[in-house]
C-alpha cells in the first residue's frame, strides 16, 4: 500500500513538475521528498484516502472542494515546520498522515 501511495504521488509530482517546467528526471528521491510540489502531490493522495475512508461521499460543492485544497496547502506548508494549528478535523488528519508518510520516507531513504 505504501509503495502504491508513493508511486501515485510521484506520478502526480512528475505531472506538476512538467507543468511548471521543473526538471525532475534524474533527481535523487531525497531531493524530491523535500520539494513542495511532491509533498503537495502526496497530500492529494492522502486527501483522496480521506474520501475513500468515508465511504460513499455526497457530491461536494465547488466551494467546499476549493476550501479543502486551501487547507491542503496549509497542511503541506506545515510539514516544513513544527505542526498545523487547526480545529479542522480533516486538515489535521491530512497533516498528521502527511508527516507520517514523509517520516517513513525519510527512515527508508535517510533524508535529513
Amino acid at each position: 500500500m505504501v509503495l502504491t501511495i508513493f508511486g501515485t504521488a510521484l506520478q502526480i509530482w512528475e505531472t506538476l513538475a512538467d507543468h511548471y517546467e521543473i526538471e525532475w528526471e534524474g533527481l535523487d528521491e531525497t531531493v524530491v521528498c523535500r520539494a513542495y510540489l511532491f509533498r503537495y502531490a502526496l497530500g492529494i493522495v492522502i486527501n483522496l484516502l480521506w474520501w475513500i475512508r468515508g465511504g460513499s461521499q455526497a457530491v461536494v460543492c465547488m466551494d467546499r472542494m476549493s476550501n479543502d485544497l486551501i487547507d491542503l496547502g496549509f497542511a503541506v506548508y506545515a510539514t516544513y515546520f513544527d505542526g498545523l494549528f487547526t480545529r479542522d478535523e480533516k486538515a489535521a488528519w491530512i497533516h498528521a498522515n502527511l508527516v507520517a508518510a514523509i517520516t517513513s520516507f525519510r527512515d527508508i531513504h535517510s533524508v535529513d
